[in-house]
Protein backbone atom coordinates (compact mmCIF):
# COMPACT_ATOMS: atom_id res chain seq x y z
CA UNK A 1 0.00 0.00 0.00
CA UNK A 2 2.94 2.24 1.38
CA UNK A 3 4.43 1.70 -2.70
CA UNK A 4 0.91 3.03 -4.56
CA UNK A 5 0.79 5.94 -2.18
CA UNK A 6 4.13 7.27 -2.72
CA UNK A 7 3.72 6.96 -6.51
CA UNK A 8 2.06 9.44 -8.76
CA UNK A 9 -0.74 12.31 -7.34
CA UNK A 10 -0.50 10.60 -3.73
CA UNK A 11 3.36 10.87 -3.78
CA UNK A 12 3.19 14.07 -1.28
CA UNK A 13 0.32 12.74 1.20
CA UNK A 14 2.56 12.00 4.28
CA UNK A 15 3.66 15.85 3.40
CA UNK A 16 0.26 17.32 3.39
CA UNK A 17 -0.77 14.77 6.46
CA UNK A 18 1.68 16.51 8.37
CA UNK A 19 0.73 19.69 7.19
CA UNK A 20 -2.51 19.52 8.28
CA UNK A 21 -1.57 17.89 12.17
CA UNK A 22 0.78 21.01 12.66
CA UNK A 23 -2.11 23.72 11.63
CA UNK A 24 -4.29 22.20 13.78
CA UNK A 25 -2.16 21.66 16.35
CA UNK A 26 -4.29 23.94 19.77
CA UNK A 27 -0.42 25.46 20.62
CA UNK A 28 2.57 25.32 19.07
CA UNK A 29 4.40 23.50 21.78
CA UNK A 30 3.77 20.06 23.55
CA UNK A 31 5.01 16.71 23.45
CA UNK A 32 4.72 14.36 20.74
CA UNK A 33 5.33 10.33 21.07
CA UNK A 34 6.17 8.47 17.54
CA UNK A 35 5.22 5.24 18.72
CA UNK A 36 6.55 2.47 16.06
CA UNK A 37 8.95 4.95 14.33
CA UNK A 38 10.40 2.41 12.19
CA UNK A 39 12.85 3.96 9.67
CA UNK A 40 11.56 7.47 10.80
CA UNK A 41 9.97 8.44 7.57
CA UNK A 42 8.10 10.93 9.75
CA UNK A 43 10.59 12.47 11.59
CA UNK A 44 11.36 14.98 8.34
CA UNK A 45 7.54 16.66 9.39
CA UNK A 46 7.63 16.75 12.81
CA UNK A 47 7.18 20.53 14.26
CA UNK A 48 10.47 21.97 15.61
CA UNK A 49 9.62 23.26 18.54
CA UNK A 50 8.01 20.55 20.75
CA UNK A 51 9.55 17.75 22.81
CA UNK A 52 9.49 14.69 20.45
CA UNK A 53 10.13 10.97 21.63
CA UNK A 54 10.28 8.14 19.36
CA UNK A 55 10.09 4.29 19.86
CA UNK A 56 9.85 0.96 17.91
CA UNK A 57 10.34 -2.52 19.19
CA UNK A 58 13.14 -2.76 16.30
CA UNK A 59 16.20 -1.93 17.04
CA UNK A 60 17.12 -1.93 13.44
CA UNK A 61 14.31 0.82 12.87
CA UNK A 62 15.53 2.56 15.53
CA UNK A 63 19.01 3.16 14.11
CA UNK A 64 17.47 3.97 10.90
CA UNK A 65 15.29 6.58 11.78
CA UNK A 66 18.21 8.09 14.56
CA UNK A 67 19.84 8.53 11.13
CA UNK A 68 16.91 10.27 9.74
CA UNK A 69 16.63 12.89 12.63
CA UNK A 70 20.56 13.60 12.26
CA UNK A 71 19.77 13.97 8.44
CA UNK A 72 17.00 16.58 9.10
CA UNK A 73 18.22 18.40 12.14
CA UNK A 74 15.67 17.24 14.61
CA UNK A 75 16.10 16.27 17.71
CA UNK A 76 14.24 13.51 19.47
CA UNK A 77 14.38 11.37 22.11
CA UNK A 78 15.00 7.67 20.98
Amino acid sequence: MEFVMGKGKMSNWREKLWEKVVDNLPEKEGILLGAGVGTGKNIQYYPDDIEIYAIDFSENMLHKAKKKAKYHKKILTF
